[in-house]
């Protein structure tokens, strides 16, 4: 299981993920990649990173997807990105997947990992849409609410282990959190709590040292 949070973190932060945990990759939004300076972007490469369409940060903010800023980030930085977050509709799977069906032939011309958001509704109809999406190769990043995901996640980690795709969970803060996404089985988790507050960092770090130390013993 891979950990992923915002890019770049303050610089304490990026100490105290070192320390307690060597494996930490970013995760690179329109938003968050104007905190990169020239002098930091060597991090990018150094860690590695994935890119996020950014549109959970526009909702929560309250403004329009910035459409611009992620094709601008995607020119930039698309080459080496482990994986790319497809645009979504937050807590609306009907647009989410009518949003999915314009920008899917738009992506893969980067030729990298592409990940569809779960919603809140894709569990109808025993998540036919969803797994037919992932049946063609499609990875898939659990979103949606708190609610949904509690309730489904480990559902969606097992469509993607059945079909062999990228499985990721969104908005992991705490050490319960990663201990869940453990549980479920899924590819990658990413949180912003741990590029800002140095306590959660070490919190976080430190649980999934305990993790991979747990994981060796079998």
């Amino acid at each position: 299981m891979i950990p992923y949070t915002s890019a770049l973190p303050k610089k304490e932060c990026l100490v105290i993920l070192d320390k307690y945990y060597n494996g930490w990759r970013f995760l690179l939004s329109p938003a968050s990649v104007r905190s990169v300076s020239k002098k930091r972007e060597h991090l990018l490469y150094k860690y590695g990173y994935a890119i996020d369409n950014g549109c959970y940060a526009d909702w929560n903010k309250g403004r329009p997807f910035n459409e611009k800023g992620f094709i601008k980030l995607l020119d930039k930085w698309a080459d080496h990105a482990d994986w790319i977050v497809i645009p979504d509709s937050i807590g609306n799977w009907k647009e989410t997947l009518a949003m999915f069906m314009i920008w899917v032939y738009k992506l893969k011309v980067f030729k990298r990992p592409l990940l569809l958001v779960a919603q809140d509704g894709c569990e109808e109809n025993n998540f036919k849409q969803l797994k037919s999406i992932a049946n063609s190769g499609i990875g898939i990043f659990i979103g949606g609410s708190t609610d949904f995901k509690l309730k489904n996640g480990k559902v969606i980690s097992n469509i993607c282990k059945e079909r062999d795709v990228i499985c990721h969970v969104g908005r992991v803060n705490s050490a319960k959190r990663v201990r869940l996404c453990s549980y479920w089985g899924v590819s990658s988790f990413d949180g912003s709590g741990m590029s800002i507050f140095s306590m959660t960092a070490k919190i976080v770090s430190i649980e999934m040292k305990k993790i991979k130390s747990q994981l060796r013993l079998f």
